[in-house]
């Protein structure tokens, strides 16, 4: 690129769609109408906890009695292992499959969709922007490799968090991605205290009473995009606690 272009983010217009994820109740936003959002804001709202069921241990014990009797205890199925790889090369330069850097889910939080997470094309990307087509161009000159995104709520409900990222051809195009990232006026700038240099910024949604807190930053040839969305006010601090992890991430794919 010749000269630093000017992205403009689309604002969220967006409808509600209440989803069941495991037994806590969750709102995904999903893009309709004027702009358009390929990337879900999620919303996480208060769930009922359910009922106490008895635990294997508190079972009663079988008398002994003159028949023998045989009980047959269902075999535990065991979470299925990831084969999604990635390595960290040389000028932080991301080999693999981009889901594998994804920021990790916490042992208690539920993923909405695929548990990898999801591949994103151009196309993809592009939808999030208001100047879509220009946004398709200006990924095509920056060597754009493909993305990945994975949304997960938290274990107590109150927040989803979606992770988008970009990789590009070089790491000097990622920041010039990162660099041109414009968001609308009615955005309200917010400090997070880490990453240095990442940008946040406030989204309130008054129809429905949500905010999301959207942070981008970038490390070697991929630009990453963070959205915790919750009930108002969302702590600053919760933003920039998964932006400082998936930086890690990123810099050691551990």
């Amino acid at each position: 690129m010749t000269e630093r272009k000017r992205l403009t983010v689309a604002a969220f217009t967006v409808g509600w769609l209440v989803i069941a994820s495991g037994t806590a109740g969750a709102v995904v936003a999903i893009g309709h109408g004027g702009s358009k959002s390929g990337t879900a804001a999620a919303a996480a709202v208060p769930s009922a906890t359910p009922s106490s069921s008895p635990s294997s241990s508190a079972s009663a014990t079988p008398s002994p009695s003159p028949t023998t009797t045989t009980t047959t205890v269902p075999p535990t199925t065991p979470s299925p292992t990831s084969t999604v790889t990635g390595s960290v090369g040389p000028g932080l330069t991301h080999k693999g499959d981009l889901r594998f850097f994804l920021l990790a889910v916490p042992s208690d939080g539920s993923v909405i969709g695929d548990p990898d997470g999801q591949t994103l094309a151009k196309a993809d990307i592009a939808g999030n922007y208001s100047n879509s087509k220009e946004v398709t161009s200006i990924l095509g000159e920056l060597g754009f490799k493909g993305g990945a995104t994975r949304d997960y709520q938290t274990g107590d409900a109150k927040f989803h968090v979606v992770t988008t990222l970009m990789q590009f051809g070089s790491a000097s195009n990622a920041k010039l991605w990162f660099q041109g990232d414009q968001p609308p006026s009615d955005w309200k700038s917010v400090k997070v205290s880490s990453p240095s240099g990442a940008t946040a910024y406030s989204i309130v949604d008054k129809s429905t009473n949500l905010e999301t807190l959207r942070g981008l930053y970038y490390r070697g040839d991929v630009v990453f995009e963070i959205l915790v969305v919750g009930e108002p006010t969302v702590d600053p601090a919760v933003l920039a606690d998964r932006l400082n992890k998936q930086l890690d991430r990123l810099s050691t794919g551990k």
